[in-house]
């Protein structure tokens, strides 16, 4: 479960692991992505196996080619 929906906010889990606010809410806005519960409905959740996938496209994406 990801801590930001403990009721945490994004600084309290910054100052929690010693990282900058700006770091953590960065990872949050990359790993978010929309999922669909068993009611139907769309819901936001962090993954980290999502913001992974997310990084390694971008990073095959930005290199040069050889």
């Amino acid at each position: 479960m990801a801590r930001q929906f403990d009721s945490k906010t994004s600084r309290r889990i910054a100052s929690d692991l010693h990282r900058n606010s700006s770091t953590i809410s960065h990872e949050l806005k990359c790993g978010t992505g929309c999922q669909i519960g068993a009611n139907h409905q769309l819901f936001k959740a962090y993954f980290a196996d999502n913001a992974q996938l997310i990084y390694d496209n971008h990073r095959m994406a930005c290199r040069a080619v050889s």
